[in-house]
């Protein structure tokens, strides 16, 4: 009381988490996880599941265990709140998460929280399943519960026409009669089929690497192009110089003249058929009228010598 008196006061904070009797082992080990400063810009929630993952990563299990790392996570306005709780008024690991939301859920939930909801929309260089997953992640911070219609109805609307057809295409002609589950697992199976982002220049602008090497491709592209399109030359012009010279030879005599002054070409006219195939002397008129006019000799010959017998 005299201490008090002469404005000393008592400084001491007292330790708001209650351990239990046994002996928890620790990992000699800092774990590296992002602190929990408080800032309306932050999410509790999202903060407490990563937490989760680290405790599930070193084997963190029971309650003293996380009890334990918990308060290293905390800094700043958060460190300040922790401080200020009660002496032993948590034990359990249930009453340190309830006791932690309570106090930053609403106040981190920002007021436009619902209104970003509703606003949801497919950026250039997303995918359906991002999408998609963004979606269920926002839904599922807001906290608010929303039909099954209503919220198929929010995210379609938020699906750039491009996505929207796909999955048209997909749902037999009408993706609003397929149910909301139906619809995650299409764009999934969709989205993993693409594979990647859905325009081929934002690969590119999301990786240089992959420009300079894409750049490099184009430069062998054409680089083979030239050198198949100087061999084809190559192969053209050898080819030349061996017909060329065949050409002065006739193709049909292969003797040293032109085709037009071939001599086989300067054939008779046949006169009975008027033929240029064959001559007037093997022509077969010629051959049928000389065995006509043999006959016709041979029967005057033989009814003369009756006449000359008859008369005798």
């Amino acid at each position: 009381m005299a201490r008090e008196a002469e404005g000393v006061f008592d400084r001491t904070f007292t330790y708001p988490i209650q351990l239990g009797d046994d002996d928890t082992s620790m990992k000699n080990i800092s774990p590296a996880h992002l602190p929990f400063r408080g800032m309306s810009s932050e999410d509790p929630d999202q903060f407490l599941f990563e937490f989760k993952v680290l405790c599930q990563t070193y084997d963190y299990k029971i309650d003293n265990q996380k009890l334990k790392l918990f308060p290293s996570t905390l800094k700043d306005a958060t460190m300040r709140w922790f401080m200020g709780l009660p002496s032993n008024s948590i034990s359990t690991w249930a009453q340190m998460e309830t006791t932690f939301l309570d106090k930053y859920q609403d106040y981190c939930r920002g007021r436009n929280r619902k209104e970003e909801f509703f606003k949801i929309k497919q950026e250039e260089n997303e995918n359906i399943e991002d999408c998609l997953d963004i979606f269920l992640f926002v839904s599922n911070r807001c906290g608010f519960v929303l039909s099954e219609e209503l919220s198929k109805t929010i995210f379609l609307k938020g699906l750039d026409d491009e996505s929207r057809e796909a999955l048209n295409l997909i749902g037999g002609g009408d993706i609003d009669q397929i149910r909301m589950n139906g619809i995650k697992d299409i764009c999934r199976s969709y989205s993993r089929t693409r594979g990647g982002p859905r325009k081929g220049k934002s690969v590119k602008s999301l990786n240089p690497y992959m420009n300079k090497l894409m750049d490099e491709l184009a430069n062998f592209k054409t680089d083979i192009l030239v050198q198949l399109t100087s061999i084809m030359d190559g192969l053209q012009a050898k080819a030349n110089s061996k017909t060329e010279p065949l050409a002065m030879y006739c193709p049909r005599c292969r003797k040293k003249h032109a085709l037009r002054d071939c001599p086989l070409d300067k054939t008779e006219m046949c006169l009975i058929c008027e033929s240029k195939e064959h001559d007037t002397d093997v022509c077969s008129l010629l051959l049928i009228i000389k065995n006509q006019l043999k006959q016709i000799s041979a029967s005057s010959t033989t009814k003369k010598i009756e006449f000359c017998s008859e008369t005798t």
